[in-house]
C-alpha cells in the first residue's frame, strides 16, 4: 500500500512540475508575441503616417529587419509584399519590377506557412496580379 501511495505521489509531483514548465513556456511565448505586436504596431503606425514614397522604402526595410527577428510570424511577410506592390503602383512601372518579384517571393512564402490566414494570402495574390496588369 505504501508503494502505491508513493507512486501516486511521485506521479502527482511530476505532473505539477511538468505543468509549471508548460505554463512558463506559454508565458514566455506570450511575452515574445507581445514584443512582436508592439514593434509591428509601431511600424504600421509609422507606415500609415508616412507621406513620402522614399520613406516607405525605409519602412519596408524596417519590416525586413522585424522579419529577421521573428521569422515565424507571417504578418511581416504580408506587409512587406503589400508595401512592395503599393510602391510599385505608386512609382515607375517600367523599371521597378524588382518590387513585384520580391512581393511574389513573400507571397509564395505566405502560402507555405501553415499559420497564415489564407484569405489574406489570396487577397495579396489578386493585388499582385492587378499590379502586373499595369505593366
Amino acid at each position: 500500500m505504501k508503494t502505491i501511495k508513493l507512486s501516486i505521489s511521485l506521479i502527482f509531483l511530476a505532473g505539477i512540475y511538468l505543468a509549471k514548465g508548460a505554463t512558463h513556456y506559454v508565458v514566455t511565448n506570450q511575452v515574445v508575441n507581445s514584443e512582436y505586436e508592439k514593434i509591428l504596431t509601431t511600424t504600421l503606425e509609422k507606415i500609415a503616417n508616412t507621406k513620402e514614397i522614399s520613406e516607405q522604402y525605409d519602412n519596408v526595410n524596417l519590416l525586413k529587419r522585424l522579419n529577421s527577428l521573428y521569422p515565424n510570424e507571417w504578418r511581416t511577410d504580408y506587409y512587406i509584399a503589400y508595401l512592395d506592390i503599393k510602391l510599385f503602383i505608386a512609382g515607375d512601372h517600367t523599371t521597378n519590377t524588382s518590387l513585384l518579384d520580391e512581393a511574389e517571393q513573400e507571397i509564395a512564402s505566405l502560402h507555405k506557412d501553415k499559420d497564415v490566414n489564407e484569405s489574406e494570402a489570396y487577397t495579396l495574390d489578386g493585388y499582385l496580379y492587378y499590379a502586373k496588369i499595369i505593366l
